[in-house]
């Protein structure tokens, strides 16, 4: 870990350990620690938090199975899932998952004010269509179960 600071000590603070002290020129140093800096970029930028588009059941299981899990509500039974729900409560699948409502948070992100919002990572507009599309084509009475 000292490595990495000493590595990144001239664009970064670094809390692990002291600023080292540099012998040689900044100019002799500078090129191989902005090398070093932009493979860690590197590096970190592939370990995103979420997956650039997945499928609606891996986002389904990933983002709503918690409380949706076959299709149900483990916050407002009434409000499942199923197709039957789904229509007597009036809802637009897109709009809720981006926006939120009452209990349920939005998941889009454009979703505000930030409390109605999850605390995690949001889903993009394409992400949010990929799994409303899913649940609505399992909404079908009966399908959830299966």
């Amino acid at each position: 870990m000292r490595s990495l600071c000493i590595a990144l000590a001239a664009t970064t603070s670094c809390a692990l350990s002291p600023r080292p002290h540099w012998s040689t020129t900044v100019s002799a140093v500078a090129p191989r620690r902005a090398i070093a800096s932009l493979a860690l970029l590197s590096a970190l930028s592939t370990l995103s938090p979420r997956p650039a588009m997945a499928d609606g059941a891996v986002l389904f299981e990933a983002k709503c199975a918690a409380c949706h899990a076959g299709g149900g509500n483990v916050v407002a039974r009434g409000k499942t899932l199923d197709r039957a729900a789904l229509t007597a409560n009036n809802v637009d699948i897109e709009a809720i998952v981006t926006m939120g409502k009452n209990q349920m948070p939005g998941f889009g992100e454009a979703c505000a004010p930030k409390p109605a919002c999850t605390f995690g990572a949001r889903l993009s507009d394409a992400d949010i269509a990929e799994v409303s599309k899913w649940v609505d084509a399992r909404a079908d009475d009966g399908k959830w179960s299966q």
